[in-house]
């Protein structure tokens, strides 16, 4: 470590316009406070200044200024033996590129608060090689949706679906249904350029009033 360097400054509004830069070990921290040791094993309590975000770990070197009767603030942590570099202040944060990009690099990113995460911007693109997305409950609301995808598959458990309207266009439909098929409508058109083909073990109709069967020719039995 270096000695205390004196340095003379512009007069504080205290009553010493003294303002000493000194390096310092970090001991311990207790709240907002961190004990520092210095070179000369003098002990003494520090803060974080507010343009230091670098939390002071155990051990590390911290550069330090002594203002006074304002206190002692930490101004960086100049070595730390810690692996993992940790930035926190005290309150609400704002990091901003004005009229430039705000990038975060690494080999992961990972977002992890306490309460909730919100994103909010014009146009948001999220892409990858692959993607999961796992939520105990899931909610979607947008005018638009549109989905394209080579082949989709749902797995759930109840599956309820409302709209005013359903439209449908594919080129097969196969449907394999164990239970019950059960359809209920005020009134069904069912069309067909080919033909109908409905075969069962046991067929049964019941109506009200008549039953029309309208055909060049009716084969029964």
């Amino acid at each position: 470590m270096q000695n205390i360097i004196t340095m003379k400054a512009a007069p504080l509004p205290t009553d010493s316009s003294d303002v000493s830069f000194f390096t310092a070990a970090a001991l311990h921290a207790e709240g907002e406070k961190i004990l520092l040791r210095t070179v000369d094993s003098k002990l003494c309590w520090a803060q974080r200044s507010r343009g230091c975000m670098v939390q002071p770990a155990s051990g590390d070197l911290v550069l330090a200024v002594d203002s006074g009767t304002e206190g002692i603030f930490i101004l960086d942590v100049l070595m730390s033996q810690e692996p993992v570099l940790k930035l926190s202040v005290k309150g609400d944060i704002t990091m901003a590129a004005q009229d430039g990009t705000l990038k975060l690099k690494g080999r992961q990113v990972e977002i992890a608060p306490a309460e909730a995460v919100a994103l909010e911007a014009p146009f948001i693109k999220i892409s990858g090689d692959e993607g999961r997305v796992k939520f105990r409950s899931f909610r979607m609301l947008s005018k638009l949706a549109f989905l394209s995808a080579q082949r989709v598959e749902t797995f759930c458990t109840r599956l309820d679906i409302t709209a005013q309207q359903l439209v449908q266009r594919l080129t097969n439909c196969f449907r394999r249904i164990e239970g019950l098929d059960d359809t209920r409508a005020e009134r069904i058109s069912l069309q067909s350029a080919s033909g109908v083909d409905v075969r069962g073990g046991r067929f049964f109709v019941a109506v009200e009033e008549e039953v029309k069967i309208d055909g060049r020719s009716v084969h029964i039995g």
